[in-house]
């Protein structure tokens, strides 16, 4: 199974453009309303460099002092994890296991980017 086209880019108003921006807007709106609701933890994570604070600002304004650069940091650590987690699976992968191991495998894997995140993790 192959990987995507090297030197793709995708169009900035294609599909799969929109559809990264959706699945960042959904991720960003869980820290959002994690912190709203006083239940933002601090991330495994702490360290932030200047350079990530400064982007923090600069690409999501609308975060603004409610999701500090550490929590920012740690959305896009859960983004690239669940990324990758997908790639894999669209891939083929994770194919040497059954549907619900796969399942079980995801399932413990968002709880672990949660609990790394300072999310409230789903249920077991």
């Amino acid at each position: 199974l192959g990987m995507p086209v090297p030197g793709y880019v995708a169009p900035q108003e294609g599909p799969t453009t929109e559809a990264a921006k959706d699945a960042m807007s959904q991720l960003s709106a869980l820290f959002i309303r994690a912190a709203e609701l006083g239940v933002l933890k601090e991330p495994l994570v702490r360290e932030v460099s200047d350079e990530m604070a400064a982007c923090a600002v600069d690409k999501h304004p609308e975060l603004g002092d409610l999701v500090p650069p550490e929590s920012f940091q740690a959305m896009l650590h859960a983004w690239a994890s669940l990324h990758g987690f997908t790639s894999l699976e669209a891939y083929g992968h994770f194919d040497w296991m059954d549907d619900v191991d796969r399942d079980a495998l995801f399932r413990s894997h968002v709880r672990t980017i949660a609990l790394a995140a300072g999310i409230p993790a789903p249920p077991v």
